[in-house]
């Protein structure tokens, strides 16, 4: 545990809550939130995610074990990516006014 203050956007609390939301098998609708607000990373995703497929199927003859990999390899992307939207969306809702707080 770091207790050393940081200018970090993702905390301790974030990686537990992300490994609490994947326990959960809560953590693809975050990923689907991420991929509808952002259609250009649907794009960029798709096409590097064909790239690795292919990799793996010449590399990784056994389906199951490719399947695995492919799993891995999801969450080693999205995880990151998660926490980084949720801690700049929090970030985002802390400096932004709450409805009806507007100053005239």
């Amino acid at each position: 545990m770091n207790t050393t203050p940081s200018d970090a956007l993702v905390r301790e609390a974030d990686v537990r809550q992300i490994a609490k939301d994947i326990a959960d098998k809560k953590w693809f609708d975050a990923v689907c939130d991420i991929l509808m607000r952002e259609p250009e990373l649907v794009l960029v995703f798709v096409d590097e995610m064909e790239a690795v497929t292919s990799r793996l199927e010449q590399f990784v003859p056994d389906a199951a074990q490719r399947e695995r990999l492919r799993r891995q390899i999801l969450r080693a992307i999205w995880v990151p990516m998660v926490l980084l939207d949720r801690a700049h969306r929090k970030q985002w809702d802390e400096l932004l006014p709450a409805d009806g707080d507007e100053q005239s």
